[in-house]
């Protein structure tokens, strides 16, 4: 019954941060700014502040319909138009 900062140790090993994402099969990568905006053509699009600084991957899989992707997700985000 100790509290967590009690038992607790710090790790031996250093965090390294990720590897850069490759998106080998999409068109485009760009980044989601820090106010979670990004711009396609003269398009402001807005995704969310969680995704600021990541890089997103899209694919035009129709005229002017983009899929989105996010490295470390299995699928895609979703489309936008």
């Amino acid at each position: 019954m100790k509290c967590p900062a009690a038992v607790d140790q710090p790790s031996t090993r250093t965090y390294q941060g990720l590897p850069d994402i490759d998106y080998p099969f999409h068109d485009k990568i760009i980044v989601v700014t820090n106010c979670g905006r990004t711009c396609l053509g003269h398009k402001k699009i807005n995704f969310s502040t969680v995704f600021a600084g990541q890089a997103v991957g899209i694919k035009e899989v129709h005229d002017d319909i983009w899929l989105v992707s996010l490295g470390f997700t299995r699928g895609s985000l979703g489309s936008l138009q």
